[in-house]
């Protein structure tokens, strides 16, 4: 339901039930090291990126991602990969381009690795080949 609401523009609402579900998912399993729980902290980040707060969203991924490495045993894992993808974008609107290269970069790897025909693996190729672009271009303006 969350996401319906989500996806109808009504975000408290949707926040709303997130954090319902959370309480109860965390009851139910008696830890939030589950990734159901990680799945709905996923979509509540969604919805602070989508009221442009990048620094509470990126507050979920990073927690999003302990509590996926716990249940996976690793962080070369697909669903860390689009995790990782999620966070790098935040912290991209942040000014931290460093952090988010080298999550981008890993999840590039493991997505390589592990389904190469994922969306997003396109989407990071495709900003890589867009920031050699710009550099290149930058390059060749400061040699002018």
């Amino acid at each position: 339901m969350a996401r319906v609401l989500h996806a109808q523009g009504d975000l408290g609402g949707a926040r709303q039930r997130l954090e319902r579900s959370l309480a109860i998912q965390t009851n139910l399993y008696g830890t939030d090291l589950h990734p159901s729980v990680a799945a709905s902290l996923n979509n509540l980040a969604d919805i602070h990126v989508a009221e442009d707060d990048h620094a509470g969203a990126v507050s979920l991924y990073r927690r999003v991602l302990q509590i996926e490495a716990v249940c996976y045993k690793t962080r070369d894992h697909y669903k860390s990969a689009e995790t990782e993808t999620s966070l790098a974008s935040c912290l991209l609107q942040m000014g931290e381009a460093e952090e988010a290269i080298a999550l981008l970069l890993h999840a590039m790897q493991v997505f390589s690795d592990q389904v190469p025909n994922h969306p997003l693996l396109a989407d990071i190729k495709e900003f890589f080949q867009s920031q050699m672009e710009q550099a290149e271009s930058d390059s060749a303006e400061d040699n002018s």
